[in-house]
């Protein structure tokens, strides 16, 4: 995602109309809106890249690596891998 030259603030990828947060990258311009956030005692990422100015990755550019829904799966108990 590096290589994806974006004037936004964040790239994220995005999979299944969700948002992956842990695999974004945040420019230095989010920090005083990301604390804004945190101070309002917000947690939910994704609120905050619904509100934010991002570049989605979506399913096709991340195809050109691998298969999203391969790479991005949610595990949450043992028997989800």
């Amino acid at each position: 995602m590096l290589s994806i030259a974006s004037s936004k603030e964040i790239i994220v990828p995005f999979v299944a109309n969700f948002f992956e947060p842990l695999h974004a990258i945040y420019s230095k311009e989010c920090l005083k809106s990301l604390k804004t956030f945190i101070d309002q005692k917000e947690r939910k990422m994704t609120n905050y890249l619904k509100r934010s100015d991002v570049r989605k990755v979506g399913e096709d550019e991340i195809t050109f690596y691998e298969n999203p829904f391969k790479i991005f799966k949610n595990i949450n108990q043992q028997t989800d891998l």
